[in-house]
């Protein structure tokens, strides 16, 4: 008999976070779940490590690492229950996360999709995320990020998307919706997942009891700043917003849109990365063909209103990411 929910963990060459991820998985609460480890090409003993010290963790491995989006896809296609969590490796989660989510897909069956409750591993007064934001300027953010946490963020809410560092999925919602783009490498492809579950009817809920905490950068070290990662960020943001954004919003929100493009491009110059900037778009008009494919065959699918998706887009981000600068000139993520 299949299991009532599957924890897919993705890692490559994370054996240094396991005993605190998978350590704080064994513990959770709920008792009916499998969980599956993708070793996505790891070259560090990851599969020996775990199938010694965790050997109630199911082994995924890949020998050439297939991507983030790959990666976890791997996992879903592997999974066997009926809900389904994807876990960053460099994350410590609370007992109850699974118990919680998976209580909430069941009381709410129009959710396909459960954000967590992200704090900041080192700080853990702050968080990472509660829920994923997108704005009407064709841009995306952290709802919550490096704020404190507080009552702000104690009850349940309809948010855009899931953080798939730490999100949970009904299977049927993925069965409608597909799954992660793996065209997307890494970046936002977690945002673009949320979207085609929104598109297909469904909605995305926000969780406070989902608690978990988060090692920020601690895969990809300071690959944030690199110029492959600043590339997929132009890059995936189009892909996202030419395959998903239904024809009347984008003529709603075009102004909006090509403000935020105007002021990216020119941040970009300032800061000397307008090259990657360039490139992304390059990149983007290359798919352009394939992308437009994808869309036909997601808005033909689409269940969801236009009015319903507009409901959940935020408005104000140049005032949103103001905020956050200020915020990041004083909070820092890996500690005091």
């Amino acid at each position: 008999m299949p299991p009532l929910a599957s924890i897919v963990v993705l890692s490559w060459n994370g054996l240094q976070h396991l005993d605190t991820c998978l350590g704080s998985l064994c513990r959770q609460t709920l008792s009916d779940v499998e969980l599956i480890l993708v070793d996505n090409g790891s070259t560090d003993g990851t599969a020996e490590y775990v199938r010694e010290h965790f050997p109630n963790v199911r082994i995924e491995r890949v020998e050439n690492n297939l991507g983030v989006p790959g990666g976890m896809n791997h996992g879903i296609r592997a999974a066997r229950g009926t809900f389904i969590g994807i876990l960053n490796n460099d994350t410590e989660i609370d007992p109850g996360w699974a118990e919680a989510c998976v209580s909430a897909l069941r009381n709410h069956p129009e959710a396909g999709a459960i954000a967590s409750r992200v704090r900041l591993f080192w700080r853990r007064t702050h968080l990472d995320t509660a829920g994923d934001v997108f704005f009407s300027a064709g841009m995306v953010g952290k709802r919550g990020w490096l704020e404190a946490d507080g009552p702000p963020f104690d009850h349940p809410a309809w948010v855009f998307s899931a953080c798939a560092g730490a999100a949970f999925y009904r299977r049927q919602a993925l069965d409608a919706a597909g799954l992660f783009d793996e065209d997307f490498e890494a970046c936002i492809e977690d945002v673009d997942l949320s979207f085609r579950i929104q598109l297909a009817g469904w909605r995305c809920l926000y969780v406070p009891e989902a608690i978990v905490y988060h090692k920020l950068g601690a895969t990809v070290g300071q690959g944030l700043a690199r110029p492959e990662h600043q590339l997929r960020m132009h890059r995936n943001l189009w892909y996202m917003r030419i395959k998903d954004l239904p024809g009347s919003l984008w003529l709603r929100h075009l102004p909006e849109m090509l403000l935020a493009e105007a002021l990216v491009l020119a941040a970009s110059l300032r800061s000397g990365r307008i090259g990657v900037a360039l490139r992304a778009r390059g990149q983007v008009l290359r798919a352009l063909p394939a992308l437009l494919r994808k869309r036909r065959m997601i808005q033909r699918r689409r269940r969801a209103a236009p009015a319903d998706i507009d409901a959940q887009i935020e408005r104000g981000w140049i005032a949103h990411r103001r905020a956050e600068k200020r915020r990041e000139a004083t909070v820092s993520p890996t500690g005091p």
